[in-house]
């Protein structure tokens, strides 16, 4: 079995940007383990501020 390289989505709340963004990542061969919605993504490395990333984890 061929292991799928772990992804964190990081998107919008609406319904369709996220089902959107959960369609790219199964077509692209990864594994989504975990997301982020954030009403304005900032133009921080991972989209989201210091502070979510302290609190998730990452």
């Amino acid at each position: 079995m061929n292991k799928l390289r772990k992804v964190v989505l990081v998107t919008y709340p609406d319904s369709f940007t996220l089902e959107e963004a959960k369609s790219l990542v199964d077509s692209a061969d990864r594994r989504n383990v975990g997301v982020f919605t954030q009403k304005y993504l900032s133009h921080s490395q991972y989209g989201i501020g210091s502070g979510k990333r302290i609190h998730k984890k990452i």
